[in-house]
């Protein structure tokens, strides 16, 4: 290994964690895994850039999920996504019938940005804390998909077998049934890099958008389990805002001039970087879909 320096800690800060060297590796090395390893090494020498540091410590903005109980079945962790965002969510869940949501205080997220921060210590001892209060919860609904991947690569062990983790795009294809289609013309999907690892999740996210859409859902370049990221993951949407708006314009060269669907984080990423195209959040077209379903059958 090099000799620890500043400009080398930098260098490190160039990876969105999306999982393709890892999904592309022969052996299966978890490259990632290992890009955050050295940020943790930078953290250590107090050579990690400022601004990692920073975005790793931000706090995670207030939500409907603060209203939830605080003990059920199903634990709900919105991330760090927006309020609007977490209220979509959580409207499409009770529209589906799902119940007895509950939602922990200290526990928003899995602590991936502590992860991605090089802050092994801190995550370690927010997982333990955290992980003291799960007693009773059956499943846990992630709302971002940093969550979901985060969950099952980092908590799986200590959270047992028997509680499921999925992602709330899961619950909506056990009910695309209840979709109707809202938006006229072709949709291009940008797969989430955190679930396109997932086969039967990147098929769900097709199944879903197909069912909302009367026209075709058109294919990235990287799509599904070769899906690349959009930019905004692993901290380089904040420490490089430029390269990783590049990068969001690469994801959807050569798919026309269509609306673009994306979950998470992701879609507002590319709303803001992908000029003269229209963005839509998942959870905003599932929504209105369910809504004009219940509206047709009343």
């Amino acid at each position: 290994l090099a000799e620890l320096s500043a400009p080398l800690a930098e260098l490190w800060t160039h990876c969105t964690g999306c999982g393709a060297c890892t999904a592309q590796c022969k052996h299966g090395n978890p490259v990632a895994d290992a890009v955050y390893g050295l940020r943790a090494l930078a953290v250590e020498a107090d050579l990690a850039p400022a601004e990692l540091l920073k975005w790793s410590e931000q706090s995670v903005p207030s939500s409907p999920c603060d209203e939830l109980p605080n003990r059920g079945r199903a634990l709900v962790l919105p991330g760090t996504l927006d309020a609007n965002h977490v209220d979509e969510w959580l409207t499409i869940l009770g529209a589906l019938g799902v119940d007895d949501l509950f939602s922990l205080g200290d526990m928003p997220t899995a602590g991936g940005r502590l992860l991605a921060g090089g802050r092994r210590d801190a995550f370690e001892t927010y997982q333990r804390a955290a992980g003291e209060n799960l007693s009773g919860a059956e499943c846990i609904i992630c709302l971002d998909p940093d969550d979901y991947a985060v969950l099952n690569s980092h908590w799986r062990t200590s959270l047992g077998e028997d509680v499921r983790i999925r992602h709330a795009l899961e619950v909506v294809g056990d009910r695309v049934d209840a979709l109707t289609p809202v938006h006229d013309g072709d949709l291009v999907l940008v797969d989430s890099c955190r679930l396109a690892r997932d086969p039967a999740l990147a098929a769900m996210a097709r199944v879903v958008v197909r069912a909302m859409t009367r026209g075709s859902l058109v294919e990235t370049l990287l799509h599904a389990g070769e899906a690349g990221c959009c930019g905004a993951g692993g901290g380089y949407g904040a420490l490089h805002p430029p390269l990783a708006a590049k990068v969001a314009r690469e994801s959807v060269e050569g798919t026309g001039d269509c609306d673009i669907v994306a979950l998470g984080t992701c879609a507002g990423h590319l709303a803001n970087s992908v000029p003269g195209r229209s963005v839509h959040r998942l959870s905003g077209l599932v929504s209105r879909s369910l809504k004009e379903e219940r509206t047709k059958n009343e």
